[in-house]
């Protein structure tokens, strides 16, 4: 349609409009559209048509809550019993600094949005991070939940396991299990980062505690926005939180750029603004080619299955 007008305008105002138009058009990013694919504990692969979906045109967003701070809201799933794991378990990746590391800890992991974050374990990879969108729901990164690239939703990994608010030794909200995994069937199938994202779904409210962030979509750019990252970074003492924030650099179709410092670990961590709201999940480091880090961006597909399965 676009290009339909652009020749329209060219035929009656001359070339030099129709080019213009035509570069322009060019520079729209394309947004890959979401393919969710999950598996119940039970071993039994999911798909959307088991959940409700809610269309969210041209932007739309969901807010935050700063929980209540009570555990008796976090339902009989939260566990107590047991050491926290021994390490992070994330690799340092020196290419994702910025040089100096403007890294803070997080000193105080009790209060949102801290308390909201979360460190995630499972068996057969490291640590990685999340962060909660609801009562029962965590995002992460798809890596942290499948190796991708077997083509097999059978591959999730097991004995997933979230520590809200960790810090160090201590777990002020516990543990608790999942339910359901959920990421998408292009990383299942091909390790394709632009669709690097997952979903946990909890055997417990702890949410409701600890709160949640707010997360949006939009089909503008979201250059010049100032994001924090929230998480647990690798190369710093096991199970303690790191923060870092700076303006988004550049805002692909499925993909945010920015100059904010991270490492392993890290990967799945809330790329959120200043209104506490998502809106990406942090992914990749900074390579060679690419000189920037990355978030998985939320977009409107995304948006729509994760506002139906929270």
């Amino acid at each position: 349609m676009i290009l339909c007008t652009a020749l329209t305008v060219a035929l009656t105002s001359g070339t030099t409009t129709a080019l213009a138009a035509e570069e322009a058009d060019s520079n729209k990013p394309e947004f890959g559209v979401a393919q969710p694919v999950g598996q119940q504990i039970d071993g039994r692969v999911l798909s959307p048509l088991d959940l409700p979906t809610r269309r969210a045109e041209w932007a739309a967003d969901r807010p935050f809550f700063t929980g209540t701070g009570d555990l008796a809201d976090a339902g009989t799933g939260v566990s107590f019993d047991g050491a926290p794991p021994a390490s992070s378990g994330g690799e340092s990746q020196p290419l994702s600094i910025f040089d100096p590391d403007q890294r803070s800890q997080v000193s105080v992991t009790t209060t949102f949005p801290s308390r909201a974050v979360v460190h995630t374990t499972a068996t057969g990879r490291g640590g990685c991070s999340g962060f909660l969108v609801s009562s029962d729901t965590v995002l992460t990164a798809g890596h942290c939940l499948h190796p991708g690239g077997t083509g097999s939703a059978g591959d999730f990994y097991t004995n997933v396991q979230v520590f809200p608010g960790r810090n160090g030794s201590s777990l002020p909200y516990g543990s608790c299990g999942r339910t359901q995994l959920w990421t998408d069937q292009t990383w299942i199938d091909s390790s394709n980062t632009n669709q690097d994202w997952g979903v946990i779904k909890l055997n417990c409210t702890i949410g409701n505690t600890t709160g949640w962030f707010g997360f949006r979509w939009q089909s503008n750019s979201y250059d010049g926005t100032h994001i924090t990252i929230r998480g647990y970074p690798g190369d710093k003492p096991a199970g303690t939180m790191w923060f870092h924030g700076g303006p988004i650099r550049q805002s692909l179709g499925n993909k945010l750029h920015y100059t904010v410092d991270t490492v392993g670990g890290q990967s799945g961590s809330p790329v959120y603004n200043d209104a506490f709201s998502a809106i990406a999940i942090h992914s990749n480091g900074r390579t060679p080619q690419v000189d920037y880090n990355k978030g998985t961006r939320i977009t409107q597909s995304l948006f729509e299955f994760i506002d139906g399965v929270r």
